[in-house]
């Protein structure tokens, strides 16, 4: 429905009670039913729908209660309607705060944000933490940085006035006030970016260094011939060092590792176990015969690794894993096997999600007004659990990107891993 629509309170009470119904049967957090905390959130919804509000404010409430999962594949669609406005300024929320990523209008690269609509980014921040569904905090600023343009979250945070909202920078030493216009997206330039192909490799011969870089995981025949035309040219020109760069890499198929790790020199390798939770809905969306229950995958799956018949692409020498707050799901496993069965060193900053979390989502959509979310029913469980509990993949060699980094257009990552090499030549 359009955010503007008015919603009645039998609206809401019947969108919120089938939320927590479905919540309640399929994630595996809940079955042995809400801890205190989540029911309080839940009491606090049902407390704040006491007579008619917009859609759009109904959102976060419904929003607030998905949230409690701290699931960051347990969450609520944004709401897609052509009525959605922005702001026009590319934003990007940073280790050590919020900052232009690049120049947008009368904004300039490098300019620190102070406030917006006079509230502190830290305030933002912590606001928005509540209605971003997430396992950390790296995965939390990495979304507000791209959620805060979006007219719904800034109307939520009361950042708007007259369809303006005012945004205090610091630029160099000088602090200024720039006032920004909500527009459509379709006039907006800020999340426009150079379109390049989403799996792609470069040879380094300088540093004997193959980089694939995997920005989806896709597990289709398009990777599988990039992967064996990467390891090709690095068996055909002797390279001793292979990067995997998933820094830009939301998930998608797993399928992509093991594709991947048949070019490794390995016999075997520690994959994820899961522990299901079964309900309706699973035998509704999933090929499954069983409609309640919970089954523990109690140890590692152990795989065997389906190696490739040439020798000649067999690939044994140093491999690493870049990665980022972006790194998130099938992604995040990539840097997680690599790290728990000791196959190669990760660089870079920590992942988006945890290591051992949730995910394999089914699809729901609200009664009447047409909001749709997701909830995990698995639990998927690490290789090595006694690295647990860690709500991120901390990297071995941790490298934050500073804004002086984009300003430079520097590569703080694959500096890092440049050095590391250069060092273990000498």
């Amino acid at each position: 429905v359009p955010g503007d629509t008015i919603l009645s309170i039998e609206q809401m009470q019947e969108n919120l009670a089938y939320t927590v119904k479905i919540l309640e049967e399929v994630h595996p957090q809940t079955y042995h039913g809400f801890n205190e905390q989540q029911l309080a959130i839940i009491k606090s919804a049902y407390e704040q729908i006491q007579s008619p509000i917009q859609a759009k404010k109904f959102y976060f409430i419904l929003n607030s209660v998905i949230c409690s999962m701290n699931d960051g594949h347990t969450h609520l669609w944004p709401m897609q309607n052509e009525q959605n406005r922005f702001i026009d300024v590319a934003l990007i929320w940073l280790q050590n705060g919020l900052y232009v990523s690049k120049d947008s209008g009368q904004f300039k690269q490098a300019d620190k944000i102070l406030s917006i609509g006079g509230k502190s980014t830290d305030t933002i921040l912590e606001q928005m933490s509540l209605v971003i569904p997430s396992e950390n905090e790296h995965y939390t600023r990495k979304n507000a940085g791209e959620y805060i343009n979006r007219e719904e979250y800034l109307d939520y945070l009361d950042l708007v006035s007259n369809n303006e909202v005012v945004i205090r920078i610091k630029r160099s030493d000088s602090e200024l006030s720039i006032t920004v216009p909500l527009k459509p997206k379709s006039e907006c330039n800020f999340h426009k970016s150079l379109k390049r192909p989403w799996v792609r490799y470069e040879i380094d011969q300088d540093f004997s260094l193959g980089i694939l870089y995997l920005d989806q995981c896709s597990n289709d025949q398009t990777y599988k011939d990039k992967v064996r035309e990467f390891f090709t040219e690095v068996g055909e020109n002797n390279i001793q060092n292979v990067a995997i760069d998933v820094r830009q890499n939301g998930g998608g198929n797993s399928g992509v590792i093991n594709e991947f790790l048949s070019y490794i020199d390995i016999d075997t390798y520690n994959s994820y176990s899961a522990d299901v939770r079964y309900s309706k809905a699973v035998t509704q969306q999933r090929e499954s015969y069983q409609d309640k229950g919970f089954i523990s995958g109690k140890s590692p799956t152990v795989r065997i690794n389906k190696k490739v018949q040439s020798s000649n692409l067999l690939f044994d020498g140093n491999l690493y894993v870049l990665t980022s707050p972006k790194t998130f799901s099938s992604a995040n496993w990539f840097a997680v096997i690599f790290k728990d069965n000791f196959l190669g060193t990760v660089i870079g900053e920590p992942t988006g999600n945890a290591p051992t979390s949730y995910g394999d989502v089914l699809i729901f959509t609200t009664p009447k007004t047409g909001f749709q979310f997701n909830v995990s029913y698995k639990k998927w469980v690490r290789p090595n659990k006694a690295n647990d509990p860690e709500d991120s993949l901390y990297p071995d060699v941790l490298v934050f990107t500073t804004i002086e980094d984009i300003e430079q257009s520097r590569d703080a990552q694959l500096d890092k891993l440049k050095e590391i090499i250069k060092d273990t030549k000498t």
